[in-house]
């Protein structure tokens, strides 16, 4: 999974103009025609990798891993909810704390913080807030009607937080009272515009978008979805003027559609339905607005096999390339560049390509470790929201942070 959600995320987390044409109906990209699947191994150019190893680090019995939006604060927590705070250019610790009770959750914010609590957890409905530089030495305790379903926070380190009473909360520091803004479905995923003027959510169980303006000037917007059994997973660009939307139904989340609407109206700009057959997929919004990845899985009902395609959007919902997978080739996005000029997917778990608007490969990655220079595998990756730095959690139990050098 890609820990941003839609991050896609500010963080649950832990968000993302340049003017797009406005269009006044819904208009539905044309699918591409269909084309046969080559069995071959993606050619790439030549040259230096983009994407340099910066630190490895051991996290025993790690339970949730956290990079902040900005790529500069890294996060992690294991089952006895012993939060610690890493710097992201050394992976240096610069705090642990103790056991904190039923902790499974972190959520770094770029100056440090870390807001970490119980998912899903009705009985446990407390977030710890951690300070950047003490910890729990100076850390404060919110709770909110129901259990936690998400948390971020925006540049200026206000936390928002999502339950499962249907209400997101704004906490600042110093602590001062806000009304909660009320939802029509429980916030599953939650992000906050970079400059801190936006925040969206997406919603189940009532399914739909909701996104406000936290400067207070202009109204919020919803859209709710039409099917019950349907979730949506959102990421909004670095300015809050696109709000991207990825919604899906079931368990195999499947009959996915992605839409990409205007922050402040809500309009609808472009949407686009994935195959027939496509499931599990994961969407990326680039900071500046203009550019959305999807990668999905595709059933071996519809297709020869069973294998991942990569779809690359532009700002007016046109596919910039044909929707990229082979046998060889199965990618799942991994990052956006800022500018869309490149997109990073991972490959059989141990190996990262990039490639270019045009679909063409420009760089590989074979993942190794640095002292054994034996592959290892990727367990879970996040990414910077300018989509230039990625944490990799490995199952051999460690963490890897990459720097783009490109």
């Amino acid at each position: 999974m890609i820990k941003r959600w839609l991050l896609i995320g500010a963080g649950i987390a832990a968000g993302l103009g340049v003017l797009v044409r406005v269009i006044t109906s819904p208009a539905v990209a044309t699918p591409p025609k269909p084309f046969p699947s080559p069995v071959i191994a993606p050619k790439f150019a030549t040259g230096a990798n983009r994407w340099r190893v910066a630190w490895t680090v051991p996290t025993p019995d790690v339970s949730d891993v956290s990079l902040s939006t900005d790529g500069q604060n890294v996060a992690w927590t294991d089952s006895k909810g012993c939060v610690r705070r890493l710097r992201s250019d050394s992976g240096r610790m610069l705090w642990r704390t103790a056991p904190l009770s039923g902790v499974n959750h972190v959520v770094a914010a770029p100056d440090g913080s870390v807001a970490a609590y119980s998912r899903l957890n009705p009985d446990r409905n407390s977030v710890v807030l951690l300070h950047p530089l003490h910890g729990e030495l100076k850390s404060r305790i919110f709770a909110g009607d129901g259990a936690v379903w998400s948390a971020a926070f925006d540049m200026n380190s206000v936390a928002f937080i999502g339950t499962g009473g249907r209400m997101v909360y704004e906490v600042r520091n110093p602590s001062r009272e806000k009304s909660p803004v009320l939802t029509d479905g429980v916030p599953e995923s939650l992000v906050v515009a970079s400059d801190a003027s936006r925040i969206a959510l997406g919603t189940w169980s009532r399914a739909g978008v909701l996104s406000c303006s936290l400067a207070g000037k202009q109204p919020c917007w919803r859209r709710v979805e039409p099917d019950a059994d349907r979730a949506c997973r959102v990421a909004v660009s670095a300015d809050g003027s696109r709000v991207l939307v990825l919604s899906i139904r079931g368990a195999n989340e499947t009959e996915g559609m992605v839409r990409v609407h205007d922050g402040k109206t809500g309009a609808l700009l472009w949407e686009v339905r994935l195959p027939e057959g496509a499931s599990q997929p994961t969407a990326l919004l680039s900071a500046s607005g203009e550019y959305v990845a999807v990668t999905y899985r595709r059933s071996a009902a519809v297709a020869n096999s069973d294998d991942w395609r990569l779809a690359y959007f532009d700002a007016e919902g046109n596919r910039l390339f044909s929707d990229k997978g082979s046998a060889l080739f199965r990618p799942i996005i991994a990052a956006v560049a800022a500018d869309g000029a490149t997109i990073t997917v991972r490959n059989a778990d141990d190996t990262l390509f990039t490639l270019d608007r045009r679909g063409n490969f420009v760089a590989k990655m074979r993942l190794s470790d640095e002292k054994t220079l034996k592959p290892f595998v990727i367990k879970d990756i996040s990414s910077s929201l300018d989509g230039r730095t990625l944490l990799l959690e490995r199952r051999d139990g460690q963490l890897t942070l990459l720097r783009n050098g490109a």
